[in-house]
């Protein structure tokens, strides 16, 4: 797994609402493209705050499988992010 992957599920793992809400949104965008095939799009360098870093990540299919099972994981377990969790998953 990649590090910016690995460091963006720690984020999301953050006491800090704030900071664990933006990786979560992320991990969300990052799933979206993946599963819509819109590497391409120039718009996700905006919605990733013009962080190359993370707009320049590939997920493979095992990837979005674990990520998916992690947004669930959100939804059951860490309430106060249940919304993004579930927007993710959208």
């Amino acid at each position: 797994m990649n590090k910016h992957l690995k460091n963006l599920i720690e984020k999301s793992k953050s006491e800090n609402f704030e900071k664990a809400n933006s990786a979560l949104s992320d991990l969300g965008l990052l799933v979206e493209r993946h599963t819509q095939n819109r590497y391409l799009e120039e718009d996700y360098l905006t919605l990733f705050g013009f962080n190359e870093e993370i707009f320049d990540l590939r997920l493979t299919d095992n990837e979005v499988e674990y990520l998916v099972s992690f947004f669930f994981y959100h939804i059951l377990n860490k309430k106060e992010h249940a919304v993004t969790a579930a927007w993710c998953l959208g």
